[in-house]
Parts: C-alpha cells; sequence; structure tokens
C-alpha cells in the first residue's frame, strides 16, 4: 500500500467512540441491511461489518470506495459499497435502516433539497424501517461574534508545526451567517510558512454548511412523513436540553 492510500483502523470494543457505538446500537435491532451515507471514511459502516451486520456503504469518492470494498473482503466482513452521491442513492430493495452520521445532512444547503432528501429516505425503508442521523444544535452565542463587520476580519484558529520540514501552517477563519436561509460560510486561508519567516503557500478553502433548530427538524420529519421515536441530546441517549451540543433523531417510516 503506498503512502496516498487509506488506512482504515477497527477499534477495539473499549475504544469505540460513543457516536459510532450509537449507530451500531440501532443497526443490530433493525432488518437488514442497512445503509450508510457518506461512507469513504469507513468510521462507522466498517465497525458495523466487522459485527457481521449486512451494511451498505455509499459515497462518491470511488477510489476510497474499493480501498474499503478490498479491507472489508480481506477480513470477511458483509460489506458492500455503492459508487454514487450519497444523497442520490437508490436502493433497488427497500432496507432496515439508513444512517447519516457526522452532520452530514448540514451540506443539504436548500429546504427543497432537505424536504426531498427525506422524502426519497422514507420510501426507501421498510415499513418499520429506521432513519437515525445527528446535527448539531446552533449555538447563538457563537454566532454573535461574527455578526458584526468586525466580527467577520479573518481570525487565526489553529497554529501547526513540522518538526521535520521546519515548517508552520496558520489556518486563518472568517465566518458567515446567512440568517434567513440558515446556512453558515466558513473561508479559511491555509498558510505554510517556512523558518525564514517567509510564506511558501497560500490555499483557500471555502465550507458551506446549513444548520438546523430542533424545532425545525421536528416539524420537517412530521411533514415527510415519518414517525418520531426518539431525538437525544448526546449519543449515550442523554434528553435534548439547552445546554445540548448535538441533536440526535431516530424516526421511522409507519405504516402507510
Amino acid at each position: 500500500m503506498n503512502a496516498k492510500s487509506p488506512r482504515f483502523v477497527i477499534p477495539s470494543p473499549t475504544e469505540v467512540p460513543d457516536d459510532v457505538r450509537f449507530y451500531y446500537r440501532h443497526a443490530r435491532r433493525s432488518q437488514e441491511p442497512v445503509v450508510e451515507l457518506g461512507a469513504t471514511d469507513g468510521r462507522y459502516c466498517l465497525v458495523l461489518a466487522s459485527q457481521e451486520i449486512r451494511v451498505v456503504g455509499v459515497d462518491a469518492d470511488a477510489e476510497r470506495l474499493a480501498a474499503m470494498q478490498a479491507f472489508a473482503e480481506t477480513r470477511g466482513y458483509p460489506l458492500t459499497t455503492v459508487h454514487v452521491p450519497w444523497p442520490e442513492f437508490e436502493p433497488t430493495n427497500r432496507v432496515g435502516m439508513i444512517y447519516v452520521p457526522a452532520a452530514r445532512l448540514t451540506s443539504l444547503l436548500t429546504f427543497d433539497e432537505q424536504m426531498a432528501f427525506l422524502r426519497r429516505v422514507r420510501e426507501h425503508l421498510h415499513i418499520g424501517g429506521k432513519l437515525a442521523f445527528d446535527l448539531p444544535v446552533p449555538r447563538v452565542e457563537k454566532m454573535a461574534p461574527f455578526a458584526s463587520e468586525e466580527g467577520q476580519a479573518l481570525r487565526l484558529r489553529e497554529t501547526r508545526h513540522d518538526e521535520h520540514t521546519n515548517i508552520t501552517t496558520y489556518v486563518w477563519e472568517r465566518r458567515a451567517y446567512d440568517l434567513v436561509n440558515q446556512v453558515e460560510v466558513r473561508h479559511e486561508v491555509h498558510e505554510e510558512v517556512g523558518p525564514d519567516g517567509h510564506t511558501r503557500s497560500r490555499r483557500h478553502v471555502t465550507h458551506r454548511r446549513a444548520f438546523f433548530w430542533p424545532q425545525q427538524v421536528r416539524a420537517m420529519l412530521e411533514a415527510a412523513g415519518y414517525y418520531i421515536e426518539a431525538v437525544f441530546g448526546g449519543f449515550n441517549d442523554e434528553p435534548l436540553t439547552p445546554e445540548s451540543r448535538v441533536q440526535v433523531w431516530v424516526v421511522r417510516r409507519p405504516l402507510d
């Protein structure tokens, strides 16, 4: 395997992170197969497959999917990969569970995209089948500093130093919030500076992601025809409170 090849690691049972353990708990109680949307890092689906749960991993990165499929096959894991952008996945048969971890739904920026996705997923589930996902809880106190003109200036977010190359990377960040359309725009500048103090390279990256209020998510799920089984404020079934940093939803397709 060359230096650029993906590296997949299955943690020991005692080291499985809480979010991965949450999706595993729900997958093992669902009719197989279960589907992960946005699966190329393998963080979730490989753990599930290592426990003999039949998983379909969906994403658009064909090279990483092929590497993950090969990794699973050498270990006899029941993992199947599907190369397609995850919001567009169309299974040939209905499935028992679809999960969308790691706040991936925030990449759907418009209300029309979000509702179309929720309705499409519902049609792919068996009666009683489960959709599970997590989202950040928006924090007004974190948005407020970026609301003014002064707040939108570039700020130094982190500094990394490579002892082998003696190059220091500075990551600068600017954020803006579209409160009407509920979209956060985060612009980053990655600047590599050599030991002589001169900039070696500078790279600009812009990320856009939607943000969702819990009551809004509830209304969207009900409008899309789901039965809401539970909403948590953490991956260990903590209640959702004003202090929660994450909202974790478990919903089902009811009888039509």
